[in-house]
């Protein structure tokens, strides 16, 4: 499987008339970097000649370098680009925020996985004329994600419940970018989830009231006039867990809530897989 377009941004590589290459490169094996680079801090313990690890985190974000060349128009030989077309490029790729990045593998195959990143974007000069471009992604983590995940949950008892399997390439707990609760009846609720020892509880809801807790940015709002919202609520976001212990799977979080509810959690589980 090699990469061979790209679409960032909403808009191909190939639908500017280019391709991923390689420009004077020699042929021969080569190591592909996945990123998800480990650190590990660890600690000497006398007398058992061990190092323990005291706490650990990826050293960096992923990055990956490939270059690209534009097509003639039969699409057999690579040709200058112009002014133009360089300015087009640098326009799209080079940008000063994260964009949706996400590979495209020989015959269209798209790997369900997009970063979110932005290009270095450096020019390849031959004889005064630009053959084509290196090109550095740079991203906003160590690794990339897969398509978000909508799931829908329909708490309408205490006694009913709601399996999440989670499909991340990463142990822990992992917040939802966002999840969403309509209350069917008033009262406090308690959200859980049967891997978290953390509750999410938000007291003093009301029939039809939808909350939105933000995972990423930790925030809390309501489609109601809630004023006493951020004292009811406990900080608890909700959290998936994905385990693993003696090489099995445990990553199977069962929701249940204490007060009528119907809640839709969006989430991209994370995926360590380098642009290959």
């Amino acid at each position: 499987m090699r990469c061979i377009d790209f679409e960032y941004d909403g808009q191909l590589l190939s639908g500017h008339d280019c391709m991923i290459c390689g420009i004077g490169n020699p042929p021969g094996v080569e190591t592909v970097d996945f990123g998800n680079h480990v650190s590990l801090n660890t600690v000497y313990s006398i007398g058992t000649n061990k190092f323990h690890i005291s706490s650990t985190g990826y050293d960096e974000p992923y990055t990956v370098s490939f270059q690209v060349a534009k097509l003639s128009p039969d699409g057999e030989l690579a040709v200058p680009m112009d002014e133009y077309e360089l300015s087009d490029m640098m326009r799209w790729l080079n940008r000063k925020n994260y964009c949706k990045f996400k590979p495209i593998y020989k015959d269209g195959e798209c790997f369900d996985v997009y970063y979110m990143g932005t290009f270095d974007v450096q020019p390849i000069d031959l004889c005064g004329r630009i053959i084509g471009l290196d090109l550095t992604l740079k991203t906003n983590a160590p690794f990339g994600y897969y398509e978000p995940v909508c799931v829908h949950m329909n708490l309408q008892n205490e006694e009913d419940s709601y399996t999440l399997i989670d499909g991340s390439d990463e142990t822990g707990l992992a917040y939802p970018a966002t999840v969403t609760i309509e209350c069917l009846a008033a009262g406090n609720l308690v959200l859980k989830n049967s891997k978290d020892a953390r509750h999410t509880e938000i007291k003093n809801c009301r029939v039809g009231e939808i909350l939105t807790l933000n995972g990423e940015e930790k925030l809390i709002t309501s489609s109601m006039s809630h004023q006493k919202l951020y004292n009811d609520f406990n900080y608890n976001f909700v959290r998936i867990y994905n385990g693993r212990e003696n090489g099995r799977d445990d990553k199977d979080n069962v929701f249940s809530s204490t007060l009528p509810c119907n809640v839709t959690l969006v989430y991209s589980p994370i995926c360590k897989r380098g642009v290959i």
